[in-house]
């Protein structure tokens, strides 16, 4: 005769690392780092079950998502519910989006204190030709770099 099953919430909590803020899940990892349990033949990944457990049911194509951006973490109050969209909104407000930019950016033709140069000028009212011509750039790059002013000045 087979033991008695524990059930799953049970299993999860006893491989927890409580120690730190961030509840450790020490059981099997998925390919990209979430924790999982496999209840029957399926998997689960660990931080969902205990949203489900613990803050309430999701709904339609609601998926759990991090506060503390620990994909092993399963405390509660480190989860929340959203969309793909919110969990990458979230990513990107974060600055752990892959997006890089500026002077970051592969392609970039300026720097980032030229640009802000740039942004100077034509609000000292020069036009885009007589800017573009001094970086050796599109003045179509230049509109384009003034544009995105706020964007830039939010430090990105």
């Amino acid at each position: 005769m087979a033991p008695p099953r524990i059930d799953p919430i049970s299993r999860i909590l006893s491989r927890i690392d409580y120690r730190e803020d961030c509840w450790i899940y020490n059981g099997s990892k998925s390919g990209d780092g979430y924790g999982v349990i496999t209840i029957g033949r399926k998997s689960f990944r660990v931080h969902r079950l205990m949203f489900e457990e613990y803050v309430r049911a999701l709904v339609d194509k609601e998926i759990v998502c991090h506060t503390c951006d620990t994909p092993l973490c399963c405390n509660p109050d480190h989860l929340f519910a959203g969309s793909h969209s919110d969990n990458a909104i979230d990513r990107e407000n974060k600055g752990r989006g892959n997006r890089p930019f500026g002077e970051k950016h592969g392609n970039s033709k300026i720097s980032n204190a030229q640009r802000n140069e740039i942004i100077a000028r034509r609000k000292r009212g020069e036009t885009l030709k007589s800017i573009a011509s001094d970086y050796g750039i599109a003045f179509q790059h230049v509109a384009v770099v003034c544009k995105k002013e706020k964007l830039y000045a939010a430090g990105n």
